[in-house]
């Protein structure tokens, strides 16, 4: 196994009638600090070599609630492991904005208003990041498994990556969902995700 993929726990902004998170720097509810730490417990037997995580809030929250569980001070925060900048659309209601998110997918080159980057921009980012970090859990066997906390968006990419599917028609765990990426018998890199996931145009 290579690295464990965690999603943040639920943060105000997922519940009720959600919104785009983006960049925007909610920190975990209630809920989101309960998933966090059962999720926490189910990853005790992998035992993570070390833990990332993007240096927003519910990120780094959601990290520092799993080191605690696991007792692993190996932790670091990293920008490239954020989710994509969607710009003005931060904050405004799933429902709405859905129909021209799912059009940025189909016109990737296209930035959404007010972002700094295209959804291409956020591929390359992400890709570099997880490129490197599963590279270095290939050749130190103490950095094995690493736990990466990102987005459901970033994860969703990975799959999209990994199994060669469009990446609007993949999928992502559900808040403090996980999912691991391992070397095949064949040398090919093989995902899974644990537990309830949904489709990323539907979430984001």
């Amino acid at each position: 196994m290579l690295v464990i993929l965690m999603r943040h726990g639920s943060t105000r902004a997922n519940e009720g009638r959600p919104v785009i998170r983006a960049w925007k720097d909610y920190e975990l509810d209630d809920e989101g600090r309960i998933q966090v730490q059962l999720t926490a417990r189910k990853l005790e037997k992998y035992a993570p070599g070390y833990i990332v995580s993007s240096d927003l809030m519910r990120d780094t929250e959601t990290a520092l609630l799993v080191a605690d569980v696991l007792q692993q001070p190996n932790r670091e925060l990293d920008f490239d492991a954020r989710t994509w900048d969607m710009g003005t659309m931060e904050g405004q209601p799933l429902d709405e904005v859905n129909p021209a998110i799912e059009q940025l997918y189909k016109h990737p080159w296209e930035y959404p208003p007010g972002s700094s980057e295209s959804f291409n921009d956020f591929c390359a980012r992400w890709q570099k990041f997880l490129d490197r970090k599963m590279y270095l859990a290939a050749n130190v066997e103490a950095m094995r498994p690493a736990l990466i906390v990102t987005h459901g968006k970033n994860i969703a990419l990975t799959q999209s990556y990994i199994d060669g599917i469009l990446p609007e028609k993949a999928d992502m765990p559900v808040p403090a969902g996980y999912a691991l990426v391992r070397v095949a018998e064949d040398r090919s890199l093989e995902m899974e995700i644990f537990g309830k996931t949904e489709n990323v145009i539907e979430d984001v």
